[in-house]
């Protein structure tokens, strides 16, 4: 679900600490926000909560800890000194029931979070009180049997975590930035970037160059094109779309392996895993 940030300018938000002594993550309330705005904050009405058992699926807000962005929170997601700057967001996850015990739901996360500084993932154990639910399906598609013959569940990491320990981030992203030896700046998510609209994943070669990002305009400075050296003459050809981050497996597979690159560098893809990674030229 979006992901959205707290943020506090320059200075890390105060319950970084607080989330850093207990796992990383913490439930959040949905409560006051649904007294503040009933219609715009829809909340499941108590007969429904009532209907709900083992096997059913529910919908909560974590509060979570995610190294900074420039372009979501306006600093750098690494300090002077080489240390993650860290921020707080929040990601609407789903669960699977296990047991309804009174008000209480003891549920099996299903989601692993995209935040890179959490140990919450998917298959962890936790206690839900019924009133943070903010969606809900009593009979899901998929069996939490099902779930459970491929997950062994396990109860959530509430131990402190290490501030400055390597930013989780998908391993193949990792792999990218180990390999050029660069400290990843993975993008948020739901941030932009420009793609150009003849990018497919037949596209031979596929380039990608990464600019400063820009808070004003959510763009994480990524810019990805196809069949051309040239922006501009892509831009005439084929023109670009803005997309969110997450979007880019919609165009390109592999495309997404490369976007932990820091502003400053640049891709080339092509056939048969062809890849060069390179600085670009100082603007």
């Amino acid at each position: 679900g979006p992901t959205w940030c707290v943020r506090y300018g320059m200075s890390e938000a105060p319950d970084v600490a607080a989330l850093l002594s207990r796992g990383g993550w913490q439930l959040v309330d949905p409560q006051p926000a649904h007294r503040a705005n009933p219609e715009g904050f829809w909340l499941p009405k108590d007969e429904q909560l009532g209907k709900l058992r083992r096997g059913s699926t529910v919908r909560s807000i974590f509060n979570l800890l995610d190294q900074a962005d420039v372009a979501r929170d306006g600093y750098a997601p690494y300090a002077p000194n080489g240390a993650p700057q860290l921020t707080t967001v929040r990601e609407r996850m789903w669960s699977y029931v296990e047991r309804v015990d009174g008000n209480k739901l003891h549920c099996i996360l299903m989601n692993r979070p995209y935040s890179s500084h959490t140990d919450l993932v998917d298959g962890a154990r936790f206690t839900l009180p019924v009133d943070h639910v903010i969606d809900l399906s009593i009979d899901p598609e998929t069996s939490l049997d099902e779930m459970l013959a491929h997950v062994t569940p396990f109860d959530a990491a509430t131990s402190p975590v290490d501030r400055g320990r390597e930013p989780r981030i998908p391993r193949a992203q990792l792999a990218v930035c180990k390999r050029t030896g660069v400290k990843p700046h993975r993008p948020a998510a739901f941030l932009q970037l420009l793609v150009s609209k003849n990018v497919s994943d037949s596209s031979d070669p596929v380039y990608g160059v990464r600019k400063s990002p820009r808070q004003d305009r959510g763009d994480v400075g990524w810019t990805i094109w196809a069949g051309s050296k040239g922006i501009g003459e892509t831009a005439k050809k084929d023109g670009f779309s803005i997309i969110r981050v997450q979007e880019i497996a919609q165009y390109n597979k592999r495309v997404g392996d490369y976007l932990a690159l820091p502003p400053g560098w640049g891709f080339v893809l092509g056939k048969n895993d062809y890849e060069d990674i390179y600085p670009l030229d100082a603007d």
